[in-house]
């Protein structure tokens, strides 16, 4: 449903903002014939491996899955479009992968608190916060 209404605003947006500059027929339908497949074979997969994936993992192993994709799409962006991979770009990606580690870090920890909390109040269901 989103996709419908997100479509439609798209393109009375564009018909509004660009009156008269509609394009061609044939170009949409030659556009089409190879944008659907790409769309049907990587972009859809990947969209629902990262929405239904999660629920069968941790959080901090989802967590730092999503910010290694961050991670790999700066550099290949980098690799792939040739521009200069300077000390920002390195910065950036060294504190997406430092926040990475931190997240796994912290979410393993107090997942073996509460394991210790439980165990040594005898099995009680108590919450280490």
């Amino acid at each position: 449903m989103f996709f419908l209404w997100a479509a439609t605003f798209s393109i009375a947006a564009a018909l509004v903002a660009a009156p008269g500059s509609e394009p061609d027929a044939d170009l949409v339908l030659t556009t089409l014939l190879w944008l659907v497949p790409v769309i049907v074979i990587m972009f859809i997969p990947g969209t629902f491996a990262s929405l239904w994936g999660p629920n069968y993992l941790s959080s901090g192993l989802a967590g730092l899955l999503f910010k290694s994709e961050i991670v790999l799409g700066a550099v290949s962006a980098t690799l792939l479009s040739s521009e200069p991979f300077g000390w920002r770009e390195f910065t950036g990606v060294l504190l997406i992968a430092g926040a990475s580690l931190v997240e796994t870090l912290l979410a393993t920890f107090s997942v073996r608190r509460r394991v210790v909390m439980t165990v040594e109040c005898g099995g009680a269901n108590f919450d280490a916060g």
